[in-house]
């Protein structure tokens, strides 16, 4: 099935919104945009391939985004260009390979990302820029064979990155400088 712009017309108190599990297949434009404060939406665990750039368009999330296991293949920077609240995005286990510049940049308050145990091979220049005030990243289960300096740049307040169980080769010289938070690698 389909979630759409009328499924939540209504829902102005809906703080939040538990459809994991289930056979959703795709999110049009605006499908969250009656619901106007929200702090948790987890559609873990559904085949949203065809997922609409602008689906969470409108859509205030205060909290945690979760995407796990939704079969994704990729990230525009439209997808989440009007969450500057959220604090928790989980696209583990989907099949994302790439990683493209200002994938995030709209995500000014993100804390925490996982993009664990997806299938990517490359991390772009600026892949991570805007994500200022990020304390976690996971990044294990993927093909990542270099890590450089450019990724990791901007990140200066992480305090966990994991990049096990990789296919890492290189890590350039001064790629983890700016990390000086940082607690576990």
């Amino acid at each position: 099935g389909e979630l759409n712009s009328t499924t939540f017309a209504g829902l102005t108190n809906l703080e939040i919104l538990l459809l994991s599990d289930n056979l959703i297949e795709g999110l049009t434009p605006l499908t969250f945009q009656p619901i106007s404060n929200i702090q948790l939406i987890d559609l873990s665990r559904n085949q949203i391939s065809r997922s609409s750039n602008k689906a969470f368009q409108g859509l205030v999330l205060n909290s945690e985004l979760l995407l796990a296991k939704c079969f994704l293949v990729e990230i525009t920077t439209e997808m989440f260009a009007d969450q500057q609240s959220l604090d928790s995005l989980d696209l583990s286990n989907n099949q994302i390979e790439i990683v493209k510049q200002y994938a995030f940049k709209s995500l000014v308050q993100l804390t925490s990302l996982d993009l664990s145990d997806n299938l990517i091979t490359t991390l772009e220049v600026n892949s991570f820029k805007g994500l200022d005030n990020l304390t976690e990243l996971f990044l294990n289960g993927n093909n990542i064979k270099l890590v450089n300096r450019q990724i990791l740049n901007g990140l200066s307040r992480l305090k966990i990155l994991d990049l096990s169980q990789n296919e890492i080769g290189v890590i350039e010289a001064d790629s983890l400088r700016e990390l000086i938070f940082l607690e576990t690698l």
